[in-house]
């Protein structure tokens, strides 16, 4: 993750802009983060500036442009939504590699490397690779920064940008583009797309994307382009219909994707609902040949969903997630259940700032104090006072605990399986990410 700044330069005009740009590009890896540091990081910030909602993706349309990739020359599939956008991205590279196609993902966050984020036929983008293309983008950096500072792009405007050219360069087959917040303004948002998707609408980021699911619904599918095809994961629901309005307002063509009798049944919820949503996807684009039970079948042989309900082997065993709305947190819960059987449970859970937790916690009531708690801190820039949250989990029953540091938080949830407790973390894809890195490392204490 790019370090964090100090501060955030301003134009006399008030307009965020990015700190000093290193004189040169990073010429080895371990320079990396210092050479992202200098680039104002919304992911590091609790709210959105006004400057951020007015410029949308222009900084990053213009990047594009100044490189010579605009129009890309490739499909380009765009994914909304307030979950399941990752997941269905993954379901639709396996699918077009099954095909032999070689597709160019772009991912946000990641879970343990930045480099989890660029994607191409399968594969992340090595370091020395990133360490390139920044060489090759690093001078139109300098002349943006002399002549147009107010242009200047942010941390998610760069890596999208770094994204794409990469794509350009290696002639990736598919472009597909996970937006990071909400759509039309976001970076990814600066490429026309051939086929845009909405996978779910969830209570998040209120004060960005408006208080209740329908208005939430309504400025997702503001990503919806003219004659091209939208689709819809759940088109029966409130947000689905009211998603389905505005998206026909702009012109779009409405996609629903009901639950699609080629997925196995070995694939649970919500995967069952992403692989559909896929399969619908790459369906809606021209000329594709609809896939075969069995193609869709190897698909499911062939993913790997790093953070989404995995099961980590430990020592000790862990289920591992990264469930942040209500939704999710449900298919989590009902998860949890199976998983931990009649033991006690043990879950470490953290939530970012902007997150609605209160909504998002409400599934676990049902298990009163057969569920302990543990609370952390996962990002410090975006800390989320943990005291309401622990009063709120404190109500259903189980012991909870604050521990703020988040390595001390790893270690007392481990503590809990010599007391015969299941264990899973929650909450924060940043929780995830870090449980993740460190999981197999630790001793049982």
């Amino acid at each position: 993750m790019p370090s964090k700044r100090s501060g955030t330069p301003k134009t006399p005009s008030g307009k965020v802009v990015s700190a000093k740009l290193p004189s040169q590009a990073p010429t080895k890896i371990d320079e990396l983060a210092e050479y992202l540091g200098s680039f104002t990081n919304y992911e590091q910030q609790k709210s959105l500036p006004a400057d951020r909602r007015e410029l949308g993706p222009q900084r990053a349309a213009h990047l594009l442009n100044l490189l010579g990739i605009y129009p890309l020359p490739m499909p380009v599939i765009q994914v909304a939504g307030s979950k399941g956008k990752g997941s269905t991205v993954l379901w639709m590279e396996s699918l077009l590699r099954l095909r032999g196609h070689r597709p160019g993902c772009y991912l946000s966050p990641h879970l343990e490397r930045i480099n989890e984020r660029v994607r191409l036929d399968g594969d992340e983008i090595p370091d020395e690779i990133i360490v390139q293309v920044l060489g090759d983008i690093h001078p139109i950096l300098v002349e943006i920064e002399k002549n147009e500072p107010e242009m200047m792009p942010t941390f998610f405007d760069l890596w999208t940008c770094l994204a794409l050219y990469l794509f350009s360069k290696a002639d990736a087959s598919h472009v597909l583009l996970e937006v990071g917040l909400g759509g039309p303004l976001d970076s990814t948002s600066a490429v026309p797309h051939q086929v845009g998707v909405l996978t779910s609408v969830d209570l998040e980021h209120r004060s960005e994307l408006g208080d209740d699911l329908d208005t939430i619904a309504r400025e997702k599918a503001r990503i919806a382009r003219e004659n091209r095809p939208f689709v819809i994961a759940d088109i029966g629901e409130s947000w689905g219909r009211v998603a389905a309005v505005q998206a026909r307002s702009q012109g779009a063509e409405i996609y629903a994707a009901p639950i699609d009798v080629r997925v196995p049944g070995s694939v649970e919820a919500p995967q069952d609902r992403n692989l559909a949503v896929a399969l619908a996807t790459l369906e809606a684009l021209d000329g594709f040949e609809p896939f075969t039970a069995q193609e869709v079948a190897s698909s499911v042989q062939a993913i790997s969903l790093h953070g989404r309900l995995e099961e980590l082997t430990g020592p000790p065993p862990l289920l591992l997630d990264s469930a942040h709305t209500a939704k999710s947190m449900a298919y989590f819960q009902r998860r949890f259940i199976a998983w931990r059987g009649a033991r006690q449970g043990a879950v470490l859970v953290g939530f970012v700032e902007g997150k609605d937790w209160d909504d998002a916690v409400a599934p676990f009531e049902s298990d009163g104090a057969s569920v302990d708690w543990i609370i952390t801190t996962p990002n410090p820039a975006r800390r989320s006072d943990p005291g309401p949250l622990a009063k709120r989990l404190a109500s259903f029953g189980g012991e909870v605990v604050i521990e703020e540091d988040l390595d001390e938080a790893v270690k007392l949830l481990r503590r809990r399986y010599k007391q015969g407790s299941a264990l899973a973390v929650t909450g924060s894809f940043y929780l995830a990410g870090h449980v993740r890195s460190v999981w197999n490392e630790l001793p049982i204490e």
